[in-house]
């Protein structure tokens, strides 16, 4: 993608000119006239122009198909043995496409030699477990009443998961379509103007950190996640056995003799129990994906944000609400 799409470039160097013309116009008045805050005025904006005509040039350079920044990202991101399938919208910037992969890819990827399932395709897998043993239970509700519960009370957990996953994937796709391409220039051409100028010093953060930081943690996540969640597919293919009918239909069997009923419920109670048990040990790996991860993604971009805003002279307020960071 080119950096500040088709015509921000264009835009943001027509702006800093014109705003260095009229920044001489006023330091010449000022000297003309005397005028102590013309001159300052005039001064100061001949300093914000230098500078972002300098900024102006340094993320062009930074952030164009072959800067500094997209060979970080793709260094980074693609390591050896790395196989990642995403939009043609995200290829510019791999470490949105490992996020992408992690979030909602509909097939295996393998992130550094390790095979894993994106947290959307395991709950998916996982919802299609519940709600099958969710109806074949349902037959002996009345018995089965605590343990149906426990299943649906999971079955809502995993289709929230699967909806955060799906809604963090947008996010990635939004950010990948406009940081450079709008928010960067807009953020420009705003910062180029007086009044507006801490404005764009936010944007031009804004689309840093959602294009650089946010995907860079993802690529975190994912180093995490190669820990433990290429393991789940094995675990989910045997919730699926215990989920069969006949695994049901054995322990459940009315053909024994009325002696064996008692030891048989037991014994079906007692796979029951170790079926939510095992559903619940995978739904505590989800959540940390889902959810504990990207809330630390989340933080930690929100941070890089103000920093950088500080830096360039916006205060950043609307930050400053979230106390924690």
């Amino acid at each position: 993608m080119q950096a500040f799409g088709l015509y921000g470039y264009s835009v943001s160097v027509l702006v800093i000119s014109i705003m260095l013309g009229v920044a001489g116009i006023a330091l010449g008045f000022g000297f003309a006239l005397d005028n102590k805050k013309l001159k300052e005025f005039g001064k100061n904006e001949i300093m914000q122009s230098v500078f972002n005509g300098l900024l102006v040039g340094s993320l062009m350079a930074l952030f164009s198909a072959n800067g500094i920044v997209s060979m970080m990202l793709n260094g980074i991101s693609m390591q050896a043995n790395t196989s990642l399938s995403c939009p043609l919208l995200l290829q510019p910037n791999k470490a949105m496409c490992v996020a992408y992969n992690y979030l909602v890819s509909p097939t295996p990827y393998t992130f550094m030699g390790s095979t894993n399932m994106s947290i959307l395709e395991l709950s998916s897998m996982l919802l299609g477990v519940l709600y099958g043993v969710y109806a074949l239970l349902g037959l002996a509700s009345i018995f089965l009443a605590p343990l149906l519960s426990q299943i649906k009370y999971a079955s809502q957990l995993v289709a929230t998961i699967a909806i955060s996953a799906s809604l963090q994937a947008s996010f990635i796709l939004f950010a990948a379509a406009t940081a450079i391409a709008v928010i960067l220039p807009l953020g420009m051409v705003l910062r180029t103007f007086y009044l507006t100028r801490k404005l764009g010093s936010f944007l031009i953060a804004f689309a840093i950190g959602i294009y650089v930081v946010l995907p860079l943690s993802y690529v975190f996540n994912a180093y995490v996640a190669n820990g433990y969640i290429s393991q789940l597919p094995a675990e989910l293919s045997q919730l699926s056995q215990i989920s069969t009918y006949g695994t049901y239909a054995n322990v459940l069997s009315s053909n024994t003799i009325p002696g064996k009923i008692y030891s048989l419920i037991e014994s079906g109670m007692d796979v029951l129990v170790g079926f939510i048990e095992k559903v619940f040990g995978i739904l505590a790996y989800l959540v940390l994906y889902a959810f504990v991860l990207p809330l630390f993604s989340l933080v930690l971009t929100a941070i890089s944000i103000k920093e950088l805003a500080s830096v360039m002279g916006s205060d950043a307020g609307v930050l400053d609400r979230f106390r924690l960071i």
